[in-house]
């Protein structure tokens, strides 16, 4: 799907087309992406990895980060998630990874959100907004086809907002909590906390630097079931880790030839002296036993070519011999 998508994918995660793009996208009114706290998921995207920047920009568009799946690989494996329902596959999407009624799946989900409160209270979190998020992910989760109500005790502080935050996230779409739009009155209300705080309270304790670890949070959750859903349905079984190693084997070989292209014709390896198509055809045990080889070959060829030059170069202290220095002038 996402090979299929890369030129639309390449357009919609440039930054001045992103806001234009999600509106459409989730059918947001023309004032909905203005509730969204873009700064802070900024930030923590900005803390991703190579890999992990491209899954969450994939997962932030609701794309699968498929990359090397099996149904990639095999053009007649049905292509949707065949943990809840083998017979009329359903088709595998970024809410449905969520929320597959798989046992392992869903228990696995679940007992990522249940420790929710856990860890967020350790960032010195309004409890309230801990049973909030907690109650909004799991309703998600399991009953995404009601409404999601949270009863706001009278007593609390900023009740209204409260209200206002839970209605308008509630329009947005629950399930783009793990996509990381998070409402920046949720920032609002944190802040609101903080300086009611009676306790310690550290340089970092600021309504900023609690979103963007909330936005981390959401994304590790998807992180973990999408490699979770990868290993039960894609990667477990032999047929899939030979396919996995094939392709790893085949980029090995063609890098390590590419260096051998590089040496002149008289000089080229001993290594390389078959075809790269005789290497890539024999079978996979003997291309890794070859690939060993050949890295060690290339290793020594590296340090030998090393001693080379160093011993070709003369040492600067050979230039101030006192044989070599230029005679001084005498006084007679």
């Amino acid at each position: 799907m996402c090979g299929r998508l890369q030129e639309e994918l390449r357009f919609c995660c440039t930054a001045p087309c992103l806001l234009a793009y999600w509106t459409e996208r989730f059918e947001w009114t023309d004032n909905t992406h203005s509730l969204l706290d873009h700064s802070c998921a900024g930030r923590a995207i900005s803390r991703l990895d190579p890999a992990g920047l491209q899954r969450i920009q994939k997962l932030r568009c609701g794309w699968l980060p498929v990359n090397w799946r099996l149904n990639r690989e095999d053009p007649d494996r049905p292509p949707g998630c065949s943990a809840c329902c083998p017979v009329d596959s359903v088709e595998e999407t970024v809410d449905h990874v969520l929320q597959c009624p798989s046992t392992l799946r869903r228990t696995l989900v679940t007992g990522r959100i249940s420790s929710l409160t856990k860890t967020f209270l350790e960032w010195k979190t309004d409890p309230v907004i801990c049973e909030i998020f907690t109650a909004a992910a799991l309703h998600w989760v399991q009953t995404p086809q009601d409404n999601f109500v949270f009863q706001v005790p009278a007593d609390i502080p900023s009740r209204d907002i409260l209200l206002s935050a839970i209605n308008a996230q509630n329009e947005i779409g629950l399930g783009l909590l793990f996509r990381g739009f998070v409402l920046l009155e949720w920032r609002l209300l944190q802040e609101a906390f903080y300086s009611r705080w009676t306790g310690s309270r550290g340089k970092m304790d600021t309504g900023e630097h609690w979103a963007r670890k909330v936005v981390t949070w959401f994304f590790e959750s998807f992180r973990l079931e999408w490699f979770q859903q990868n290993e039960d349905e894609h990667g477990a079984d032999e047929f899939t880790q030979q396919v996995i190693l094939s392709r790893r084997l085949e980029q090995t070989v063609r890098q390590l030839y590419s260096i051998g292209d590089a040496f002149p014709n008289r000089e080229r390896p001993l290594i390389c002296k078959d075809s790269i198509d005789t290497i890539l055809t024999a079978k996979l045990h003997l291309q890794k036993l070859w690939i060993e080889r050949a890295e060690a070959y290339f290793l020594r060829a590296q340090k030998r070519i090393k001693n080379q030059q160093d011993s070709s170069q003369r040492a600067i202290t050979e230039f101030f011999l006192p044989s070599n220095r230029p005679s001084g002038t005498g006084s007679g």
